[in-house]
């Protein structure tokens, strides 16, 4: 998504005042959050909008933050190079339906079943990354699933993209 249709998307979802808001909240956030919290944290501190309006406060947060360099991505012990924009899309694109989110779901990931099994759960990281605050002097503070989640499963492998895919 190219920065001047990111900027269409929230315009169509959010207000001016919405966005100043969040712009002016969001310089505060690593003293509001620990430095090691990740997507987790700035996603449940929303959960009072309803979910389709943290949707988009929680996008827009999360591109503000990239574009003005106070978080990265990263991966598997990584940082990931992209754009605020490609970042964006990513959680865009990869964004699972509502009944696979709940309030006391880690927003980074989702729980499934195994296919195979009725009874065994485990763990589906549908976010590309997770957060990496970069302290004032370059520091960097890498939340936990930042630090330590698996790579991303390809997008078309997720359960939500897969069954829309086949029917």
């Amino acid at each position: 998504m190219t920065k001047s249709n990111l900027n269409k998307f929230f315009a169509e979802n959010l207000t001016n005042t919405e966005i100043v808001d969040i712009e002016e909240y969001v310089v505060d956030f690593p003293e509001n959050f620990h430095y090691s919290s990740g997507l987790w944290a700035v996603w449940d501190y929303m959960d009072y909008l309803g979910k389709e309006k943290q949707k988009f406060v929680f996008l827009y947060a999360l591109y503000y933050l990239l574009k003005t360099k106070l978080i990265r991505l990263g991966c598997n012990n990584r940082l990931l190079d992209i754009s605020p924009e490609e970042a964006v899309q990513s959680f865009i694109d990869r964004w699972p339906p509502d009944e696979w989110i709940s309030k006391t779901m880690v927003i980074c990931y989702v729980i499934d079943r195994y296919e195979d099994s009725e009874e065994e759960w485990h763990l589906r990281y549908w976010t590309i990354g997770d957060l990496v605050w970069v302290y004032p002097d370059g520091e960097l503070s890498w939340s936990m699933d930042a630090a330590n989640m698996d790579d991303p499963e390809p997008i078309e492998e997720l359960p939500w993209i897969k069954s829309a895919q086949q029917s």
